[in-house]
């Protein structure tokens, strides 16, 4: 039977309050097993409801003295935010399977108005929504906008679909534990869960993912490493590229600073005081390199193999660039105050041990022996802490227009060319954003941002989009380092890393945009050009030509057997590549027994030369070009290409299938394809 009086009840939905009420209350404690003789008989339910009752019911109950209101779950817009999210939390914790809300729109038309919100003790209590009148938002229709607090009560249904996720995989014991440890009663939403802190509720749903990772035996890999004085004092954290798995690495009275890892990802390098340390992406063997300099050490980076750092050296007053063998030992300058006549700092290095640096404002580039200094960016901006992209062709800089204005995060060319303001709308303007490192693929950025106030981790795209916060917190989180892994072994290895040493081409302007990629293409051997001094960027490449360079790009193995090409000759400079091509699968030619060499290779042909080249993978998704037909013999391709990232087309929409290819086009795509 239900309870007296109802027999046929299929659903109780007790407040809040009622399930697990505070100490002094008429129900205190929790009260969820009275429910169980009533949950016994099949299909009967337990919801849960948020009112007045638990955020009071007459007046501005938030912020008054009356401390029974604080840390049950609601949807009050001045309430700590965790409330709205842990309603999900709350009905895991007891064993609820639905939520009762008792009006979504009831100040829906007021919404805009002062003191249009207040309703039954509450500002929001009734109404998630707001009106998206034309007036407000423009259109032509008025449409309901949500709130911030239904997106938050989504998150929470989100994180319920990942405890049930946990549960059907065994792991529901583990879940309970989680979740009773964030929340042991119905009034633990407090603002104390606010945040990224150990005892917030990101902090909890970071160990239901940690669980989540181990049940689909997937590695937890910390991505980035920061510093942070969350905890008091300056000390290392590393999380997850999503801000996840907020981590502390380290645990000492001195300040710790400056993160570095290391290439193969496996050390990081950073300073204790006034010291150079090094230890375990883990946190664990950390070993003092520099116990025996009296001088302070600062903001070491690695050399490329891994061997040296390079570090700020403060001595003699002065701000110099050293280098160390990565082991302690072999301690040498690399830029002296004396031979620069100004302080350096924020050392970065090239897959070339090339040192990029920071002199008194401006841009410097030096060779790690110390030789060949020379300026890359100086002028009256001032430019400062750069990161090198791990593709050797970007790099990120903080500037400042002179000094005294806020820094925004710049990309260029490492010659300092083709300069793009990535944060100029990040954060608003006015605001401070700096100190900015490269995801691994070079495609996305971490970096300092002061906006609220205090110093947060942002990520943002390389194109400037998906700015966004990784950290949240009153504390500052600065000096921030993606976790860069050893490049995997060369699948071509006898081409260079890009971009290769100056082409030395009269008809390749040095700011063209191909022009790194011809670079690359001459430094490997795949072209010398169409004369002395002349690359011949816009001349149409034929299909031997093609032919002979996809055969370079794969270092020019022997065929196993010769084509049967008539319209091929035995001395061409492209036979053994075209027998190659033929035996790969990469083309069949023009007919039973044509090549037609002579020919121009078309974007569509390209496309489907290096799709085959690279084994006629399949794509994920079809391309959006409008030109591109999905029966045509190169849709696959050009769908491939697309989601490599090795052409975005000619125009919008556009791939241009039928054009000729050229030159300094084919270098583009080869150099993408192969890099």
């Amino acid at each position: 039977a239900g309870p007296a009086g109802m027999p046929d009840t299929g659903i109780l939905v007790p407040p809040i309050n009622r399930i697990h009420d505070k100490p002094g209350q008429l129900l205190a404690g929790n009260q969820r097993p009275t429910y169980n003789a009533f949950l016994a008989t099949p299909g009967r339910e337990l919801w849960l409801y948020g009112s007045c009752l638990s955020h009071g019911c007459g007046g501005d109950t938030f912020g008054s003295p009356i401390s029974y209101w604080d840390g049950w779950p609601g949807y009050a817009v001045d309430a700590p935010a965790v409330q709205s999210r842990a309603m999900s939390w709350m009905a895991w914790r007891y064993d609820a399977t639905g939520e009762l809300y008792w009006s979504v729109n009831a100040r829906l038309d007021s919404a805009f108005s002062s003191g249009g919100l207040f309703e039954s003790g509450a500002n929001g209590d009734g109404t998630l929504f707001a009106p998206g009148t034309v007036s407000n938002i423009g259109g032509t229709n008025a449409i309901p906008l949500e709130t911030v607090r239904l997106k938050r009560i989504r998150d929470g249904r989100e994180d319920y679909e990942l405890m049930k996720w946990l549960d059907d995989h065994g792991r529901g014991a583990d879940v309970d534990a989680t979740v009773a440890a964030a929340f042991p009663t119905a009034y633990s939403a407090t603002s104390a869960k606010d945040g990224t802190g150990s005892a917030s509720l990101l902090s909890a749903r970071d160990s239901l993912l940690a669980l989540a990772r181990s049940e689909l035996g997937a590695e937890t890999t910390a991505d980035v490493v920061f510093s942070s004085d969350r905890d008091g004092n300056l000390e290392l954290y590393s999380m997850e590229d999503d801000g996840g798995a907020q981590t502390r690495l380290t645990d000492d009275p001195a300040a710790d600073r400056f993160p570095a890892w290391s290439p193969d990802g496996q050390r990081i390098a950073w300073t204790r005081g006034s010291d150079l340390w090094v230890m375990a992406a883990d946190g664990t063997s950390p070993v003092n390199l520099s116990a025996g300099i009296a001088d302070t050490l600062s903001k070491p980076a690695w050399s490329k193999d891994g061997s040296q750092l390079v570090f700020v050296r403060r001595t003699g007053g002065h701000d110099e660039i050293w280098r160390m063998n990565a082991n302690g030992g072999g301690v040498a300058a690399v830029v002296t105050f004396a031979a620069a006549g100004a302080n350096s700092y924020d050392p970065t290095v090239s897959a070339s041990d090339v040192v990029f640096y920071s002199q008194a404002g401006d841009l410097y580039r030096v060779n790690l022996s110390g030789t060949g200094r020379a300026p890359v960016l100086a002028g009256a901006t001032v430019d400062e802490v750069p990161d090198l992209g791990n593709g050797g062709k970007r790099m990120a800089f903080s500037r400042s227009t002179n000094g005294a204005t806020p820094y925004d995060v710049f990309t260029s060319r490492l010659d300092g060319t083709d300069r793009h303001n990535l944060t100029a709308a990040a954060g608003g303007t006015g605001v401070n954003d700096l100190h900015a490192s490269f995801s691994p693929d070079d495609l996305r950025l971490v970096f300092v941002s002061f906006v609220g106030g205090d110093a947060e981790i942002w990520r943002i795209g390389a194109d400037g989009l998906g700015a966004g916060a990784l950290t949240s917190n009153t504390a500052g989180d600065m000096d921030p380092d993606w976790r860069t892994m050893s490049p995997p072994t060369p699948a071509y290895p006898c081409l260079t890393n890009p971009p290769g040493p100056p082409h030395g081409f009269g008809d390749v302007a040095a700011g063209a945009y191909y022009s790194d990629s011809v670079a690359w293409l001459v430094s490997s051997g795949i072209t010398s050009g169409v004369g002395p001094g002349m690359f011949g960027p816009s001349q149409q490449v034929t299909r031997a030509q093609m032919a002979a360079f996809l055969w370079k790009v794969v270092c020019s193995p022997t065929p196993a057997q010769r084509h049967t090409f008539g319209d091929v000759s035995t001395n061409a400079y492209y036979d053994q590549a075209v027998s190659w091509l033929v035996g790969a699968g990469v083309t069949g030619g023009t007919g039973p027994e044509t090549y037609s060499p002579a020919q121009p290779v078309t974007r569509g042909q390209m496309a489907t030369f290096l799709w085959k080249l690279a084994g006629s993978p399949p794509p994920s998704q079809t391309n959006s070009f409008g030109d591109v037909s999905p029966s045509a013999y190169y849709s696959q391709a050009v769908s491939w290409l697309t989601e490599a990232q090795i052409t975005s087309g000619v125009a919008p929409g556009m791939f241009g299938p039928n054009l000729k290819l050229n030159r300094w086009q084919m270098a583009v795509f080869l150099d993408r394809y192969a890099n």
